[in-house]
């Protein structure tokens, strides 16, 4: 089955829980061919007036607030955005299409417009809140998720032995792009007081900064404190910014959504979110109790109700409901009774975070808890902890599993040992 998940911070193509396409939700005018996905947001700052990033989020046949020769309104980028990204796929099977809890009637609608003209067959559209919710396997939960201008709290509970949503709190200027705005600032911040350098005098440095982030917050919650180096004009300018930094700046706009989640919030109700929040500084700290989900854990629940959501219709539906399952999600192998806390890299034991670990090159990889280099090697595999266990979510380049070839997909017990190159990662427990 293919799931396209239509989340604006990451347009997300997958089958067979491999990542077919992604593609962040921006897109940019600036230049004589428009730009989309990551080359756009890496020149968002240098070109503000001429980028798009609501695009997804406020999806409408409405005129564009500033007008482009190419694109009418958010609609005509939503389709030029999924086309780049769906155009050399091969995707005869059809599409699910996973929309967010937020869309209204109105913007299915137009989504459904939209992806008329595709070459693909739509198979129909589900609220991705409700897939998570199904993958998780809970009677009551709350699933937090984070789009790029606001983070929406949905809440499902069983009913009748389906599970479906009952109530959706937005929370405006709450997302990933405030949050990233704020330990933006952390960065300029230390810069100005330790340098007496401001870096959001300069289009450029903003962007160095708004580019290199996430490295840096990964690289902070390794290693707690981080030297910072920009190079300008000839002059090098360094400040020191440390983790507790980061999660001190995320505390006020966290405090907005755990407001709202005490007012959706019941003695019963278990809150879950992507894997990948959970490295974001402070969340779990504002949180107590939230479990992650694996990236592929609505692929995963699709997969689980292939039937009833394959099943011949004039046109499109929309699925607003679910049957609660008690088997586990995955189809890759249930996931072991014992799990792995930490991997054995090289004689030296690193902690397995909840959320990904990549181990290799990091090229194009975000929302990553820990990096561990493999000198040497030329590729990578990540490593997806989450309540059920540690799952091979990602293998780039020769890897074997206990000498046999690796899949992604595969559960890891202690035990396991995964050989990358010259280099042997062994999957341990420690009580």
């Amino acid at each position: 089955m293919n799931l396209l998940e239509l989340h604006d911070s990451r347009v997300t193509l997958r089958s067979a829980q491999r990542v077919l396409a992604a593609s962040p939700g921006f897109a940019n005018v600036a230049g004589a061919e428009p730009l989309f996905g990551e080359t756009a947001r890496q020149v968002a700052r240098l070109h503000p007036r001429q980028n798009f990033h609501q695009f997804w989020q406020q999806l409408s046949l409405d005129p564009l607030a500033i007008k482009t020769k190419t694109f009418r309104h958010h609609a005509d980028l939503a389709y030029r955005h999924l086309q780049l990204l769906t155009q050399e796929q091969e995707l005869g099977a059809g599409v699910l299409v996973a929309t967010p809890a937020s869309y209204t009637r109105t913007q299915l609608s137009v989504l459904l417009g939209i992806l008329k003209p595709f070459p693909f067959r739509t198979l129909a559209l589900i609220d991705h809140g409700l897939l998570l919710a199904a993958a998780s396997e809970a009677p009551d939960c709350i699933v937090l998720d984070l789009q790029l201008h606001q983070a929406v709290l949905s809440c499902y509970r069983e009913v009748d032995g389906s599970l479906q949503r009952e109530k959706l709190s937005q929370i405006p200027a709450a997302g990933s792009l405030a949050l990233l705005d704020a330990w933006s600032s952390v960065v300029s911040d230390a810069f100005l007081q330790q340098s007496r350098f401001d870096p959001t005098h300069s289009a450029e440095t903003e962007q160095y900064i708004a580019n290199q982030l996430p490295v840096w917050l990964a690289a902070s919650a390794r290693s707690g404190e981080l030297q910072l180096e920009i190079n300008l004009k000839g002059s090098t300018f360094q400040a020191r910014v440390t983790h507790d930094m980061f999660c001190e700046r995320s505390k006020t706009l966290f405090a907005r959504i755990a407001r709202e989640l005490a007012a959706l919030r019941t003695a019963d109700s278990s809150l879950f979110t992507q894997a990948g929040n959970l490295a974001l500084p402070g969340l779990t700290a504002a949180f107590p109790g939230i479990q992650g989900l694996d990236e592929h854990a609505g692929l995963l629940a699709a997969e689980r109700h292939r039937d009833l959501l394959l099943k011949p219709a004039d046109s499109p539906a929309f699925l607003s409901r679910l049957p609660l399952a008690k088997q586990p999600a995955a189809t890759a192998g249930a996931a072991p009774a014992r799990q792995p806390t930490h991997v054995l890299l090289d004689h030296q034991a690193y902690t397995l975070p909840l959320g990904r670990t990549l181990a290799g090159e990091p090229a194009g990889q975000s929302d990553l808890a820990r990096v561990l280099g493999l000198p040497g090697w030329r590729g990578s595999l990540v490593l997806q902890r989450g309540p059920r266990g540690v799952l091979l979510e990602q293998v780039a380049g020769e890897v074997l599993c206990n000498e046999d070839p690796a899949a992604a997909g595969r559960w890891l017990k202690p035990g396991d040992c995964l050989r990358a190159g010259a280099h042997q990662l062994l999957l341990i427990s420690v009580e």
